[in-house]
């Protein structure tokens, strides 16, 4: 037999409810992780437009690449300058270049610049993401206190956010997902399990290149 409960009873249990999803008081808004922050640095080079590519320039380009930012990393935007029947070769020479040296092919942009004369420079533009990391407060407990006592959360949300921007491969992936990430190799996936059953795992990206401290 069902016995209905006694309104008073139905208002104490709601009140003791309500009391323990608020107890105790959830980290103030000024408190609260803040989201890293992402910026995008450049870098621009300026090339002759022609094909193949002069063995200058082409140092050029892979001491910019190599100084720059780890190759994967790096997303390059070419304004090719020249007649427009001759800039489809210097842009297809000088993505060749690029990808040789590490940058993946989804990662280059070509500006559909004016028509100019023969002897007009290319611009070839190393643009990079770098995160800064959320500073995080001090919250170390006192066990001798209360949770009411003790600083309202441990921090966790905060030093979850840090520890993704430390580790995230490309800082580009915190404001925006890849679309263009090409199609799916099964060999190379197989390769990469080989080389950690070997012992043989690549070496991670070097934080430092990718953060602001």
């Amino acid at each position: 037999m069902f016995l209905s409960p006694h309104p008073r009873a139905l208002v104490l249990l709601a009140g003791l409810l309500a009391a323990g999803c608020n107890s105790p008081p959830g980290i103030d808004a000024a408190q609260r992780p803040q989201a890293a922050k992402v910026d995008m640095v450049s870098r621009t080079l300026r090339v002759a437009s022609q094909a193949p590519i002069r063995p200058a320039d082409a140092d050029a380009i892979r001491s910019a690449v190599s100084d720059f930012a780890p190759p994967q990393t790096i997303y390059a935007r070419l304004l090719v300058a020249g007649p427009l029947a001759q800039r489809g070769a210097s842009e297809a020479a000088l993505r060749r270049t690029l990808t040789t040296m590490g940058v993946p092919a989804t990662n280059i942009y070509a500006d559909p610049g004016k028509e100019t004369t023969a002897g007009a420079a290319t611009e070839v533009t190393l643009n990079r993401y770098v995160v800064t990391p959320t500073g995080c407060r001090n919250f170390q407990l006192d066990l001798n206190q209360s949770s009411i006592e003790n600083p309202k959360g441990v921090g966790l949300g905060c030093s979850n956010e840090r520890n993704l921007s430390l580790m995230v491969e490309d800082p580009r992936d915190l404001l925006v997902g890849r679309t263009q990430i090409g199609p799916a190799d099964s060999e190379r996936e197989g390769v990469g399990f080989e080389r950690y059953r070997a012992d043989q795992v690549k070496e991670l990206l070097k934080p430092e290149r990718l953060t602001t401290k």
